[in-house]
């Protein structure tokens, strides 16, 4: 826990290289916690209470670190490989179910799958892409996680159907996060290593979608949510319109949107995001019509 303040104090103050030295600290403490614990669980069988209180702890620091690992990720820096195993049956990611139990479930299968995705785009970097057999077997591993995608999304709208009413529960602004960065991960997956920027032309309604999401959960429950948060949320998603979408009209839409997003959200700060997109905007715009 300690980690996790230290952690969040430098990202408030911009340090990043400390902030990720005190992420692979604490996800080492948590590695080397799961070894002493399933050693130490056999003297505790009897106390049934007490393991599980562990497990809760140990898999709510877990959750934390592992979101924290994928924006570290996502954000370009290399982090150490993170997949303590766990003891809880509904956080066993080896086969995603035909349904998940509850929200929490589902988001913790799909933090999973982030983690592995991220982990496959940076080993993308050291293959050969001028050997056949390399580009091959990155194909192949690209629809498994794909396919992996896909049998998550069927398990999700399952258990949103079966436990979830459509409209006013708690849960409904979770369930459009979850579509959010579903959406997200499905563009981001299915234009890897797209020979042009025009890949990302056939993905207009999808960003529609992100954009549509984005502004209901800003509107819904950021309006009340602290203007700090350790997890990201719309902010990202909202960049990505703006990179990638080539079509004017939307990405000035996604512009204005992320004026009205949190202060921050982990390692993801408004005001910086907001200069870079506005550059980005400005050199592409520049050269329309040419």
């Amino acid at each position: 826990m300690q980690c996790l303040i230290f952690v969040w104090i430098e990202l408030l103050q911009g340090n990043f290289k400390p902030a990720y030295r005190h992420l692979y600290g604490g996800m080492k403490i948590l590695n080397d916690s799961e070894a002493s614990h399933t050693k130490s669980a056999c003297d505790l069988c009897q106390q049934r209470d007490s393991i599980h209180e562990v497990d809760e702890v140990h898999g709510s620091l877990t959750r934390s670190f592992a979101r924290l690992r994928i924006q570290a990720i996502v954000c370009g820096h290399r982090m150490p490989t993170f997949a303590p195993p766990c003891r809880r049956g509904g956080e066993a990611f080896s086969t995603i179910p035909r349904s998940f139990t509850n929200i929490f479930q589902s988001r913790n299968f799909l933090d999973n799958e982030y983690n592995c995705i991220f982990d496959f785009f940076r080993s993308i970097r050291d293959i050969d892409h001028e050997n056949e057999a390399e580009v091959m077997a990155m194909q192949e591993r690209k629809d498994y996680h794909i396919n992996r995608l896909e049998s998550w999304h069927a398990a999700n709208k399952k258990m949103a159907a079966e436990y979830v009413p459509p409209q006013s529960h708690p849960y409904s602004s979770g369930l459009l996060y979850l579509d959010l960065y579903f959406t997200v991960l499905s563009i981001i997956l299915k234009t890897m290593c797209a020979p042009s920027e025009m890949a990302f032309d056939d993905y207009l309604l999808e960003f529609q979608h992100i954009y549509n999401t984005s502004e209901i959960l800003i509107l819904t429950t950021i309006a009340g949510a602290p203007v700090l948060s350790l997890d990201m949320c719309v902010i990202p998603p909202l960049c990505m319109i703006v990179c990638k979408c080539r079509f004017l009209s939307l990405r000035l839409k996604a512009l204005k949107l992320l004026e009205s997003t949190p202060d921050r959200e982990g390692m993801w700060d408004r005001v910086t995001i907001l200069k870079l997109c506005q550059d980005k905007i400005n050199i592409e715009e520049a050269g329309r019509g040419d």
